[in-house]
């Protein structure tokens, strides 16, 4: 019954006791770590996992492993009757942390606790009271596929992250396949994914520019090489693999791709700022000739340093609204 109150995932590994939730296939899992070790890691992080039950208990606690790090931002949220109430900040190293939480409403309340989203977890000795798990098995399933954007394991408050946000407000479950670094390669979907989702958003291009050979990124003197703008169809048509194939898979849905995100930088260099220019020109033409009805990535956010962490290209919890909102429409249009 513990695994029925997960929430936002693919599935929940069992045993002895020790519950870890998962976000994507094996295969998946396979094809991420065959590209890069640190894929297949970022793709054991809980990004949108939850836990959401009803009980009259006064206090709630389990015992939390987190290991397996993507980013040093970690804690977790708890909300009561669907407000965001207290968040616990936790260790930056692989630990096993006791997460008591004690209540503030009287009675049987909804609580639902959002996992860290930059870290892979398990959670044993779990002591809920007299729980009932939450059934949103009849709401209409959403995947986000993306970079680390969409992970959004850049602030420690993971319940604020745009999925998140997004099932709150449109009453959606959903599952996270955000992935940090990661870029469009095909091999990376599973043609027997058995999720059926209703939407599927598919948020890609930051990281495609970075030149990389055998799937490792090229370095010259410490800094990352760019492909060249002379590059860039050789980088669409890989896109176009993808979109391909996400489109197959998941035949019953809306597809929404998301082109190119704006980031902020405070020492812009010319040579990427090109690159960039041509990706996203050409990104946005290849959308357009595949027929979708994709979302502007430059239009997502305000341009403004604010709405992200101190890197430039992250989001923080401002910016994860703005972006919510500006995917609302179209997600309430898709799921009508």
């Amino acid at each position: 019954m513990y695994r029925d109150i997960f929430q936002n995932v693919y599935r929940v590994i069992e045993q002895d006791g020790t519950f870890t939730p998962t976000r994507f296939t094996n295969r998946q899992l396979a094809a991420l770590g065959a590209l890069h070790p640190n894929y297949e890691r970022f793709g054991r992080c809980a990004a949108g996992v939850s836990l959401a039950f009803y009980t009259s208990s006064p206090e709630v606690s389990f015992d939390l492993t987190t290991d397996g790090f993507y980013t040093r931002f970690t804690g977790v949220d708890f909300y009561e009757n669907g407000v965001l109430m207290h968040n616990l900040t936790l260790p930056e190293e692989p630990a096993v942390t006791r997460v008591s939480y004690e209540k503030r409403t009287a009675g049987e309340t909804l609580l639902e606790i959002y996992l860290p989203s930059n870290a892979r977890v398990t959670l044993t000795n779990l002591s809920l009271g007299d729980f009932r798990p939450v059934d949103r098995t009849r709401l209409p399933l959403i995947l986000y596929y993306g970079d680390s954007l969409t992970q959004s394991a850049y602030t420690p408050t993971p319940s604020l992250a745009f999925p998140s946000i997004l099932a709150r407000e449109t009453d959606t479950r959903f599952v996270n396949r955000g992935i940090g670094s990661l870029y469009f390669d095909a091999s990376t979907l599973d043609p027997d994914d058995g999720l059926q989702p209703k939407v599927v958003f598919a948020e890609f291009g930051g990281n495609d520019l970075v030149r990389r050979v055998n799937h490792q990124v090229v370095y010259r003197d410490g800094v990352a090489e760019y492909y060249t703008p002379a590059e860039v169809p050789a980088l669409i048509d890989r896109a176009e693999a993808y979109l391909t194939k996400l489109r197959k898979i998941y035949s019953g849905a809306v597809i929404i791709p998301i082109t190119l995100v704006w980031c902020y930088t405070t020492s812009p260099r010319a040579d990427i700022e090109t690159v960039r220019a041509e990706y996203y020109t050409q990104q946005t033409a290849l959308c357009r000739r595949m027929g979708f009805d994709f979302i502007d990535g430059s239009t997502v956010i305000p341009h403004l340093p604010q709405f992200r962490v101190e890197d430039g290209t992250h989001f923080n919890a401002l910016g994860a609204y703005a972006v919510a909102a500006s995917l609302l429409p179209r997600l309430l249009k898709a799921i009508r």
